[in-house]
C-alpha cells in the first residue's frame, strides 16, 4: 500500500491505516489488523523518541 506502483501512486502510512481499518472484517481479519495497527503506531511512536 506504502510503495509506489507502476499503476497506483503509494499511499501515505495514515491513508494505508484508514484503509485497513476501513477493510476490516471484509478483506482483513479484524483482530490481526488491529495487532497490526497497534505495532505499526507503537513503532511509529518508539522511532520519534529517539
Amino acid at each position: 500500500m506504502t510503495s509506489e506502483r507502476p499503476y497506483k501512486k503509494a499511499m501515505t502510512h495514515e491513508e494505508a491505516i484508514d484503509e485497513l481499518k476501513n477493510c476490516k472484517g471484509k478483506q482483513f481479519d479484524p483482530e490481526i489488523t488491529d495487532i497490526f495497527i497497534e505495532k505499526v503506531l507503537n513503532n511509529k511512536n518508539t522511532d520519534a523518541d529517539e
